[in-house]
């Protein structure tokens, strides 16, 4: 959270945007959020393996570049 919806940090939010991965247990409806990206960094295409594993791309306006992402964080859940 945010001290208030005047915090410098949520604007800058508002104004570039941002996006992270959730995952979400389809049983239970519990909900856990995977990334914490900041202004201008978008988690984007997540990718599901059998096996637990998830990938996806991080694009970051901020620096012009992209990453691939590996993960496991659905196995510690």
């Amino acid at each position: 959270g945010f001290s208030s919806a005047s915090d410098p940090e949520f604007q800058e939010m508002l104004s570039t945007g941002s996006s992270n991965i959730i995952l979400v247990n389809m049983v239970t409806g519990a909900r856990h959020r995977i990334t914490t990206m900041q202004a201008g960094q978008y988690a984007l295409f997540p990718h599901f393996r059998s096996d637990g594993w998830f990938y996806f791309q991080v694009r970051d306006q901020n620096t012009n570049k992209e990453y691939a992402v590996a993960s496991d964080a659905a196995l510690h859940l």
